[in-house]
Protein backbone atom coordinates (compact mmCIF):
# COMPACT_ATOMS: atom_id res chain seq x y z
CA UNK A 1 0.00 0.00 0.00
CA UNK A 2 1.38 3.39 -1.02
CA UNK A 3 0.64 5.07 2.30
CA UNK A 4 2.75 2.51 4.16
CA UNK A 5 5.66 3.18 1.78
CA UNK A 6 5.19 6.94 2.07
CA UNK A 7 5.50 6.71 5.83
CA UNK A 8 8.98 5.26 5.35
CA UNK A 9 10.04 8.44 3.57
CA UNK A 10 8.35 10.95 5.86
CA UNK A 11 9.99 12.63 8.82
CA UNK A 12 7.68 12.62 11.83
CA UNK A 13 8.68 14.43 15.00
CA UNK A 14 5.53 14.23 17.16
CA UNK A 15 2.67 11.78 17.78
CA UNK A 16 0.15 14.39 16.62
CA UNK A 17 1.58 14.47 13.09
CA UNK A 18 -1.14 14.30 10.37
CA UNK A 19 0.55 11.25 8.83
CA UNK A 20 -0.07 9.27 12.02
CA UNK A 21 -3.75 10.24 11.98
CA UNK A 22 -3.95 9.26 8.32
CA UNK A 23 -2.35 5.86 8.98
CA UNK A 24 -4.69 5.19 11.90
CA UNK A 25 -7.74 6.23 9.89
CA UNK A 26 -6.81 3.98 6.98
CA UNK A 27 -6.22 1.03 9.31
CA UNK A 28 -9.64 1.51 10.89
CA UNK A 29 -11.48 1.61 7.56
CA UNK A 30 -13.46 -1.55 7.07
CA UNK A 31 -12.33 -1.78 3.42
CA UNK A 32 -8.73 -2.48 4.46
CA UNK A 33 -8.08 -6.23 4.49
CA UNK A 34 -5.82 -7.99 7.00
CA UNK A 35 -2.70 -7.81 4.81
CA UNK A 36 -3.18 -4.06 4.27
CA UNK A 37 -3.86 -3.52 7.97
CA UNK A 38 -0.65 -5.40 8.79
CA UNK A 39 1.42 -3.34 6.35
CA UNK A 40 -0.09 -0.07 7.57
CA UNK A 41 0.23 -1.15 11.21
CA UNK A 42 3.94 -1.89 10.88
CA UNK A 43 4.37 1.49 9.15
CA UNK A 44 2.46 3.17 11.97
CA UNK A 45 4.64 1.43 14.54
CA UNK A 46 7.83 2.60 12.79
CA UNK A 47 6.60 6.20 12.60
CA UNK A 48 5.48 6.22 16.25
CA UNK A 49 8.77 4.67 17.30
CA UNK A 50 10.73 7.30 15.38
CA UNK A 51 9.03 10.15 17.24
CA UNK A 52 9.45 8.56 20.69
CA UNK A 53 5.86 7.35 21.23
CA UNK A 54 7.08 3.93 22.27
CA UNK A 55 3.94 2.60 24.01
CA UNK A 56 1.76 3.58 21.07
CA UNK A 57 4.32 2.02 18.71
CA UNK A 58 4.22 -1.22 20.68
CA UNK A 59 0.42 -1.28 20.45
CA UNK A 60 0.60 -0.66 16.70
CA UNK A 61 3.10 -3.50 16.27
CA UNK A 62 0.90 -5.88 18.27
CA UNK A 63 -2.14 -5.04 16.13
CA UNK A 64 -0.04 -5.40 12.96
CA UNK A 65 1.15 -8.84 14.09
CA UNK A 66 -2.46 -9.93 14.71
CA UNK A 67 -3.48 -8.70 11.26
CA UNK A 68 -0.49 -10.43 9.70
CA UNK A 69 -1.43 -13.75 11.32
CA UNK A 70 -5.04 -13.24 10.21
CA UNK A 71 -3.94 -12.62 6.62
CA UNK A 72 -1.84 -15.80 6.59
CA UNK A 73 -4.87 -18.04 7.06
CA UNK A 74 -5.40 -21.09 9.24
CA UNK A 75 -2.60 -23.20 7.74
CA UNK A 76 -0.03 -20.72 9.06
CA UNK A 77 -1.00 -21.61 12.64
CA UNK A 78 0.24 -25.19 12.29
CA UNK A 79 3.55 -25.48 14.08
CA UNK A 80 6.28 -27.68 12.66
CA UNK A 81 7.72 -30.37 14.92
CA UNK A 82 10.39 -29.25 17.36
CA UNK A 83 14.03 -30.21 16.76
CA UNK A 84 13.67 -32.73 19.59
CA UNK A 85 10.92 -34.49 17.65
CA UNK A 86 13.28 -34.94 14.71
CA UNK A 87 15.93 -36.33 17.05
CA UNK A 88 13.47 -38.81 18.55
CA UNK A 89 12.51 -39.99 15.06
CA UNK A 90 16.17 -40.41 14.12
CA UNK A 91 16.89 -42.33 17.35
CA UNK A 92 13.98 -44.63 16.57
CA UNK A 93 15.65 -45.69 13.30
CA UNK A 94 18.99 -46.62 14.91
CA UNK A 95 19.43 -50.38 15.36
CA UNK A 96 19.28 -51.64 18.93
CA UNK A 97 22.56 -51.40 20.81
CA UNK A 98 23.96 -48.54 18.71
CA UNK A 99 24.28 -44.93 19.83
CA UNK A 100 22.42 -42.50 17.52
CA UNK A 101 25.08 -39.83 18.02
CA UNK A 102 27.86 -42.23 17.02
CA UNK A 103 26.03 -43.63 14.00
CA UNK A 104 27.20 -42.03 10.75
CA UNK A 105 24.52 -40.92 8.26
CA UNK A 106 23.32 -43.89 6.23
CA UNK A 107 25.13 -46.25 8.56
Amino acid sequence: MALARLSGLASVSAPDDPLIARLRGTIERTAAGPADRASLGFALGRVLDSCGAYEQAFDAYQAANRASRESAGPAAHIRPPTPGAYRRRADHRVPAGRDAAATPPGG
